[in-house]
């Protein structure tokens, strides 16, 4: 495990070396989202769907970007650095997290790809921005469990289809438990990158509460 993390700096330090990043906002060197530029994006203050949580506007051209590169880029320092935002920003979007037991953990639970997207793109992103966020958890709060809910079978992307009925057809039945008593009377904080329509997440949401989780949010990086 510590030699892939020590390859995967040394690829981070050469890569620095021969292409500096630049901030995907204003263009200076250094890191992708400077400060004052991650200080603009606009934030998401309504609600996505029901128990639906966002940090960022989609429509803001800096949160899309950042998006891209995380997804398409594999870009782990800002799934690291998004990872840790979404936690910080936890208490303003979720503030009945708050007030559970703190004896019981939250599981954080990415939405997870197929397996066979999973070998195409060779990356989860959501599982990244997920293990990230649980990492800046110094009070023990939540758990990282990406080995309960699985993905078994393809689907189209949900933005894609525009009729609401082909939607749900395309998701239904697209998740599975794998441990049912894992998932039994715990609260669950499903992470995501972008939520569109929320189809996915409500699909994901409801496996988990048919395996009798206690309660379910979803939390994503934008809408």
């Amino acid at each position: 495990m510590k030699t892939g993390k020590n390859i995967r700096k040394a690829k981070d330090i050469l890569i620095d070396l021969l292409f500096p990043e630049k901030c995907l906002g204003c263009g200076e060197r250094g890191q992708l989202i400077c400060p004052l530029c991650l200080s603009k994006i606009a934030q998401k203050k309504e609600q996505a769907g029901p128990n639906i949580y966002s940090v960022f506007s989609y429509k803001d051209p800096i949160a899309r970007r950042a998006i891209w590169y995380l997804k398409y880029r594999h870009n782990y320092r800002l799934a690291d650095r998004l990872g840790k935002i979404m936690f910080h920003l936890t208490k303003q979007k979720l503030p009945l997290f708050y007030k559970v037991n703190p004896l019981e953990k939250i599981l954080v639970i990415p939405i997870p790809l197929s397996r066979k997207k999973k070998w195409v793109r060779g990356y989860n992103q959501s599982e990244h921005l997920a293990k990230a966020f649980c990492k800046e958890d110094k009070y023990n709060l939540f758990s990282f469990e990406k080995k309960l809910l699985f993905k078994k079978k393809e689907t189209k992307p949900q933005a894609e289809i525009k009729n609401r009925r082909k939607r749900l057809e395309n998701i239904r039945g697209a998740f599975f438990v794998k441990d049912k008593e894992k998932i039994r009377g715990k609260t669950i904080l499903l992470i995501d990158d972008v939520v569109t329509t929320g189809g996915t997440l409500k699909e994901a949401s409801l496996v988990l509460k048919e395996a009798q989780a206690k309660k379910v949010c979803a939390f994503t990086l934008a809408h």
